[in-house]
């Protein structure tokens, strides 16, 4: 991130799904119909020209992007599923680090009870409320908490912002770790733990270098470092599942995009099935856990 700078990853991640809101049939869950109003104009102009496209629009769009595209609209539906999941079992607290362009305080049904703390990078923050100016959020309340991943834990920061950390909350890590450095990832996870009520859970995307082809691997490189934001962060399964383990977090689940198919999309054929990066699930222990 570059200081007066908006998140560049952030938008685009943005773009594909608003240019998935499109899609119909087995598809049809993945819709984010705020993302659009979020875009730069030339990006919005994109996704429009994919949306009229229907399905093979999408699906070109996905080739192109060697299943990024399907990557990041499927992981969307599983975060979804995550926050919902949460709700229903009485948390009020929605945590969103490295919140970006997400609109799930705006567009998400059954939150009209939560308040979420949106954590990110202050410029990009501003970018995001100015264009969200004239919708209005379904959650109760959103709280915008700015800090920089690479140089601040996240605590403070949200307890100044009222995050009750005697109740449990649903805190939501996508599409960041593989953009830090080892050190300033597991800073944040030590962050959550120690703001993270026992019950609390922790939903963060991971990526492993062994799952990355070649050819992805130089498409994202490539991809990355156009836009300045670089991958620094690939993490064995293992290593990750120390690090949560050793601040207090038993493992959920552990997913990854061919996982989220199956699950959201049983029906729809899809040309690639690439594994761009992974899901982990994992809980705050009680303390006599």
């Amino acid at each position: 991130m570059r200081a007066g700078h908006a998140s560049r990853t952030a938008r685009w991640v943005a773009g594909l799904r608003a240019a998935a809101a499109g899609l119909s049939g087995a598809r049809a869950a993945a819709r984010d119909d705020v993302a659009l109003s979020l875009l730069p104009r030339r990006v919005a102009a994109l996704a429009r020209r994919v949306r009229r496209g229907g399905t093979p629009g999408y699906l070109a769009l996905d080739a192109l992007t060697l299943g990024l595209t399907s990557d990041v609209v499927l992981r969307t539906l599983r975060l979804d599923d995550v926050v919902t999941a949460g709700v229903v079992r009485g948390v009020r607290q929605i945590v969103l680090l490295g919140a970006g362009y997400d609109a799930r305080a705006y567009r998400m049904e059954g939150v009209e009870q939560a308040t979420f703390f949106e954590v990110d990078f202050p410029d990009t923050q501003a970018d995001k409320r100015a264009r969200l100016a004239g919708h209005a959020a379904r959650a109760r309340e959103v709280r915008h908490v700015g800090v920089d991943f690479l140089t601040q834990t996240i605590d403070a920061a949200l307890l100044d912002a009222g995050l009750d950390r005697g109740a449990p909350s649903v805190f939501l890590w996508e599409g960041v770790t593989m953009y830090l450095p080892p050190d300033a990832r597991r800073a944040t996870i030590a962050a959550v733990a120690r703001c993270a009520a026992p019950g609390s859970d922790l939903a963060l995307t991971y990526s492993r270098r062994e799952d990355v082809s070649r050819p992805l691997l130089g498409f994202a490189h490539l991809a990355s470092h156009a836009i300045g934001e670089p991958l620094d962060g690939y993490v064995t399964r293992a290593q990750l599942w120390r690090e949560l383990d050793g601040e207090g977090f038993e493992e959920i689940e552990d997913s990854q995009g061919p996982d989220w198919a199956r699950r959201y999309w049983p029906t729809a054929p899809r040309l690639l099935d690439p594994v761009w990066e992974r899901i982990a699930i994992a809980r705050a222990r009680s303390p006599l856990g």
